[in-house]
C-alpha cells in the first residue's frame, strides 16, 4: 500500500484520489484500465469536456438544449460495472433514420428533461450503469470552442477544429470566457492527489477543460497534487505537426500557467504495417526529446496495445498511473 498518501489523523493509509481530465477515446481508454486497478471507487474521478458540437451530440444540443452528451456517455460506459450487453446497448448507434444518435445520448437527453438537470441526468445514468468512480462535466453551461490559426483565421466549434488538417492552430479560447465551471469539478480538483491530463487530442480534448479560469485556478492552488500529462502516440495534422514530447508539455503549461510534474510517455514504435496507414494521413510517432525536459519526472515504456492501430493500451496506461501513486 502507498504510504505517501497516509491519513495522519487516523493513522491509516488511504487511497490517493486520481482525477482524470480530458475527453474522447483517450480518456475512455484510461478510465477503462483504471477501473480494474483502483481498489476504492471513491478515489477515481473523471472531469470531462462539454464542448463537442458535432454528430449526435451537436444535434441533440441544437434540438433539445442539452449539453453535448457524447464524451460523458463514453466515460460512464468506460467505468460501468454492468454486463457487456448492457454497455453495448448504451453505445448502440442508430442509422440515419434516427440521425445516427446513440442510445446512450438519447438516454441522457431524456433524463435531462425528466430531472430538469444535466448534472442529475449524469448521476442517475451513472447509478444505472453501476459505475466505479464519478463522471463530472467540466461545466454545466453551454459554450463554444474557437481556434485561431497562424494565418489569423478563426475556426468556430470543436468539430471544425478537429477536422482541419491543412492549417496550423495558434491558440484556442472559449467564446464566452465568463462561463462558470462546474462547482463539483472545482471541488474535486482541489481534493485530488494526482491530476492526469489525457491521453487525447491536445486542442479539442485536453486544453478545452483548462480554458475555464476556475479550473485553472483550482489546479494551480492544489500544491500537493502531482500534475501528470500522458502524451499521444501519434501527431495530428493541423494541431501537433512536428511536436515532440516537450512541446506537449510546454503547450499545456502555457494554458495552465502552472507546471506539469510528471510525464507518461510511450517509447515503443508501432509496427511498420501500422505506420504506413498513419503516414498517408500525415500522422507521425511522437518522439521523446528528454534533453529539452527539465524539472519533470518521465515515466516511459511500451504503452501501446497489440493491434494494428497505434493506440494506448488501457491496462498499460492504468499501471503507469498507479505507479505514480506509490512514488513521492
Amino acid at each position: 500500500m502507498n504510504t505517501y498518501f497516509k491519513n495522519k489523523k487516523r493513522g491509516k493509509e488511504k487511497e490517493p484520489t486520481i482525477v482524470c481530465i480530458g475527453g474522447g477515446t483517450g480518456l475512455f481508454s484510461l478510465l477503462s484500465g483504471l477501473k480494474s486497478e483502483v481498489p476504492d471507487a471513491s478515489s477515481l474521478k473523471a472531469i470531462v469536456t462539454t464542448l463537442d458540437n458535432g454528430g449526435s451530440s451537436g444535434a441533440l444540443m441544437t434540438q433539445y438544449g442539452v449539453l453535448p452528451p457524447g464524451d460523458i456517455r463514453n466515460c460512464i460506459v468506460a467505468l460501468s460495472n454492468q454486463t457487456q450487453i448492457f454497455n453495448e446497448l448504451f453505445q448502440y448507434r442508430f442509422d440515419k433514420r434516427i440521425n445516427n444518435h446513440t442510445l446512450g445520448n438519447l438516454f441522457l437527453t431524456a433524463l435531462n428533461d425528466i430531472t430538469g438537470s444535466f448534472e442529475e441526468a449524469v448521476k442517475v445514468t451513472s447509478q444505472i450503469l453501476q459505475i466505479k468512480g464519478e463522471v463530472i462535466p467540466v461545466s454545466l453551461d453551454s459554450n463554444t470552442l474557437i481556434a485561431k490559426l497562424d494565418n489569423g483565421e478563426e475556426l468556430v466549434g470543436e468539430t471544425l477544429i478537429d477536422t482541419t488538417k491543412d492549417k496550423k492552430i495558434s491558440s484556442i479560447y472559449l467564446k464566452d470566457k465568463q462561463t462558470p465551471a462546474n462547482k463539483r469539478a472545482i471541488e474535486t480538483i482541489k481534493q485530488a492527489d494526482i491530476i492526469v491530463f489525457g491521453p487525447g487530442d491536445l486542442y479539442t480534448s485536453i486544453l478545452p477543460n483548462v480554458l475555464f479560469p476556475q479550473i485553472k485556478e483550482a489546479i494551480a492552488a492544489n500544491k500537493k497534487a502531482k500534475k501528470v500529462l500522458i502524451t499521444p502516440i501519434m501527431s495530428k495534422p493541423g494541431e501537433t505537426d512536428d511536436f515532440f514530447v516537450a512541446d506537449f508539455k510546454e503547450e499545456l503549461e502555457k494554458y495552465l500557467e502552472s507546471p506539469i510534474t510528471d510525464l507518461i510517455v510511450n517509447t515503443s514504435i508501432p509496427t511498420v504495417d501500422s505506420l504506413q496507414g498513419y503516414y498517408r494521413e500525415k500522422k507521425y510517432p511522437i518522439l521523446l526529446n528528454k534533453e529539452k525536459l527539465s524539472n519533470v519526472r518521465v515515466l516511459k515504456g511500451n504503452l501501446i496495445d497489440n493491434t494494428t492501430l497505434a493506440r494506448h493500451s488501457p491496462e498499460k496506461l492504468a499501471k503507469a498511473v498507479m505507479k505514480l501513486t506509490k512514488k513521492k
